[in-house]
């Protein structure tokens, strides 16, 4: 069982990671991940038979940066504020001196015009490392409760 501090630290990890999206600041989002690191997003549905193909894969931090330059000045979507609401986290040991972070989401988006809606569910299930004594993320599964969003995933979740 990782002592209290450890899982603060793994826990903080991750709601500065979730601030870093949720106030519009993307750019400091990757710094949150190790250079060699995986972020996915697969549907519950793909998960439960067993089916790899994600919706969102990412397989390092460059990959990371560049998807935040596209949202910044390629990309066109719906403009929105992002809220990030997590619950229920748990930090357990892993492999290699790594550490495990599994935890439930809901994310609500707010549009340019004020109107609020639920956007996902799902649940985060994450390996953390520590690198020069700060935790990062090693890989960040993203499972979403369904492939129904009501616009398409353009902010990291």
């Amino acid at each position: 069982m990782p002592s209290a501090e450890i899982v603060n630290r793994v826990t903080g990890l991750l709601y500065s990671c979730l601030r870093s999206i949720d106030e519009d600041r993307w750019e400091e989002w990757p710094d949150h991940f190790v250079e060699d690191c995986s972020y996915k997003v697969v549907a519950l549905e793909n998960v439960n038979r067993n089916l790899p193909l994600p919706i969102i894969q990412y397989e390092n931090k460059n990959q990371l940066r560049d998807r935040v330059m596209a949202l910044r000045k390629a990309n066109v979507y719906n403009l929105h504020y992002d809220r990030h609401l997590v619950g229920n986290a748990h930090v357990s040991e892993g492999a290699d001196g790594d550490y495990r972070l599994q935890a439930n989401y809901v994310v609500f988006q707010t549009d340019i015009e004020g109107e609020t809606k639920l956007f996902s569910t799902g649940k985060y299930d994450a390996t953390v490392r520590f690198v020069d004594d700060q935790p990062k993320f090693k890989d960040k599964l993203v499972i979403v409760d369904t492939f129904a969003v009501p616009n398409l995933i353009s902010t990291p979740l």
